[in-house]
């Protein structure tokens, strides 16, 4: 892709086994290796593990702003061939051929809505881990939120 832009609220240093990394304030230009550690930060984020979603979300919204340019799209076969042992779909080529050349066509931006689910943290003994862990219990209210905006999503399309 040539690295993609994404606006982090944060400064910030990655820690741990993602060390030697600096995002600013603002926009970076990250590449690959960039964006993967940008991704996976939750030490240095004042929300810890909230915080990196809503990086994760920011690195996916950078992809798809740059896979939908003009200069990418225009060229989505070599694309495709790129990703092609990277990426598992179930959508036909032919789907995928239907919706490159929509958006060829309108260029319309997309919107992508984050939503996120809150609870109580606590570190408990995790059967799956084998020792204690972080934990989240989820509270109800939030839970039902997610369950109808996922609703609305798939009865939308």
């Amino acid at each position: 892709l040539g690295g993609i832009e994404v606006d982090s609220p944060y400064e910030f240093d990655t820690h741990k086994a993602a060390a030697g990394y600096h995002f600013e304030k603002g926009i970076n230009h990250l590449d690959g290796m960039e964006a993967l550690m940008f991704s996976r930060e939750r030490y240095s984020l004042p929300n810890g593990d909230n915080d990196r979603i809503e990086n994760q979300s920011r690195v996916l919204q950078g992809i798809i702003n740059k896979v939908t340019s003009p200069a990418i799209i225009a060229n989505y076969l070599d694309f495709m061939d790129v990703l092609a042992d990277s990426v598992e779909t179930n959508l036909t080529s032919d789907d995928i051929d239907k919706l490159i050349k929509m958006q060829l066509k309108d260029m319309a931006s997309w919107t992508i809505e984050s939503f996120a689910v809150s609870g109580t943290g606590a570190t408990e003994y995790s059967p799956a881990n084998g020792f204690d862990s972080y934990v989240m219990w989820p509270d109800d209210e939030s839970v039902a939120e997610a369950l109808d905006k996922i609703y609305t999503v798939m009865n939308e399309h």
